[in-house]
């Protein structure tokens, strides 16, 4: 087998949603049944000069006789080991452009919540940062005068007006640090979730799974995907262990393929209590006992696809509720702390200050 050649992996500098948009035209390819050396240059229309390159690439090592598998390490080392699960899964079901299209669903919803993540989130940086410029505009200009007065009045005693002094005498260093490091860590962040590796899922859930609602959906994902993968796979011939090993290599996730390693074992040896355990943190108990269940019976394929739709509703319904209810509080809860801070702390002054006249009796 030819060599990749590791000089050649100017690709792997391919974003998210690049390597997707060869993702789409590889799988439509596949799909029409036409050969990829021969049309990936054709369809290489779009897409800046850097990607264009990378097909180019990846076109030149096909027509030199180098497997897709191989071809793809150039673009992503990492992606490269789940293409070889689809091709393996592909060729021995005649299927490789419905399991393409499969996984391509994944990268769609993994892109567009990583989208809409860091546009949800860039507005509370720009709330923060807006609100860090009001307060050293008020420390700087405001609050010397307003300190005046209120020691004038004898109202200065107060430990919140300490603690403003305190920051205007370190006004020159920690304003710039307070804007320098929240948006550094911000760019930082984004461009760790542009890589093409969020296409998988456990880096996905590794960069974004802090976000409430994130894990929940990806793992629904995950069950929808290999699911539909598995039921693809044995409608097609393929033996039901062999399936399901590399239906859970394909999701890119070290704990899936771990567990379905063990469910293949399991299921070949007829070892029922080891396929219906409680040790399977992945592989939900639906999934496996709707396998079980439906060896011995033709339309184990039908009842998997089912399965499948039902957790592909379920993905749904969650994405929906990420949409409509968790981003909108992940921008309205800190913009509204951030606001009341600031209106706390440029208020408090003119309120003590205030009672201060109001009790003075001449």
């Amino acid at each position: 087998m030819p060599q990749t050649n590791p000089s050649s992996s100017r690709g792997s500098a391919l974003s998210a949603a690049e390597f997707f948009a060869l993702h789409r035209q590889i799988a439509s390819l596949v799909k029409l049944g036409l050969p990829l050396e021969r049309f990936l240059t054709r369809w290489n229309t779009g897409g800046n000069r850097r990607w264009r390159k990378t097909v180019q690439e990846i076109n030149e090592a096909l027509q030199h006789g180098i497997p897709l598998e191989e071809a793809l390490q150039r673009v992503n080392e990492h992606l490269a080991p789940v293409y070889g699960a689809v091709l393996r899964l592909g060729n021995k079901s005649g299927q490789t452009g419905a399991i393409l299209a499969d996984i391509g669903q994944f990268g769609e919803r993994a892109i567009a919540i990583r989208n809409q993540l860091v546009a949800s989130l860039a507005y509370p940086l720009v709330i923060f940062l807006a609100a860090l410029g009001v307060l050293a505009a008020f420390l700087a200009f405001v609050f010397p005068v307003l300190l005046d007065s209120m020691r004038d009045w004898g109202a200065d005693g107060s430990d919140l007006l300490r603690l403003l002094q305190t920051l205007r005498g370190y006004l020159p260093y920690w304003a710039p640090a307070g804007v320098l490091v929240p948006v550094m860590l911000f760019l930082l962040w984004v461009l760790s979730i542009n890589r093409a590796r969020i296409l998988m899922p456990d880096y996905f859930v590794c960069r974004l799974g802090w976000f409430p609602g994130i894990r929940a959906i990806i793992r629904s994902e995950q069950v929808t995907l290999f699911t539909d993968l598995l039921a693809i796979g044995i409608r097609h011939g393929v033996p039901v262990d062999e399936a399901i090993r590399l239906a859970g290599s394909i999701l890119g996730d070290r704990r899936w393929r771990e567990e379905a390693k063990w469910l293949a074992e399991a299921i070949r040896h007829q070892n029922w209590s080891a396929a219906l355990g409680k040790e399977y943190r992945r592989i939900p108990a639906s999934v496996r006992w709707t396998i079980v269940d439906g060896l011995t019976f033709p339309q184990l394929a039908e009842s998997l696809k089912s399965l499948a739709q039902q957790w592909r509703h379920r993905c749904e319904r969650q994405m929906r509720v990420f949409r409509s209810v968790t981003v909108p509080l992940a921008v309205i809860i800190p913009s509204v702390i951030i606001v009341f801070g600031i209106i706390f702390i440029f208020g408090w002054p003119w309120w003590s200050l205030l009672m201060t006249i109001a009790e003075f009796h001449p």
